[in-house]
């Protein structure tokens, strides 16, 4: 199911941040995870802060290419859902964003 899916990708993605994995290992808990989030963003629970953690993966280049524009786009999504990412943005701005304020 749709739901079991998007479960097994929150406990990969947890899964690798913990413990030492393969990178086929992040690569699978991001696929699994975008594709909840393109797919079943208002279907599922707590798909903001799964938009969020699409963003994150995205900015550091965990389980895929760094791509800011890319991140942007989920950080903005998870945003719009009402999941406050605002002070690890702020954090990041800088490094990410050339210190533009985005949200």
């Amino acid at each position: 199911s749709t739901e079991s899916i998007f479960y097994l990708g929150c406990s990969l993605h947890d899964y690798s941040l913990f413990c030492k994995t393969s990178s086929k290992d992040t690569e699978l808990a991001f696929r699994i995870l975008k594709n909840c989030v393109d797919d079943y963003f208002d279907e599922l629970p707590s798909m903001a802060s799964v938009s969020y953690c699409v963003g994150m993966m995205y900015a550091e280049g965990r389980g895929c290419h760094k791509n800011f524009n890319r991140a942007l786009h989920y950080f903005q999504q998870a945003h719009d859902a009402g999941y406050d990412c605002s002070k690890v943005l702020k954090k990041k701005k800088k490094n990410l964003f050339g210190g533009y304020n985005f949200i």
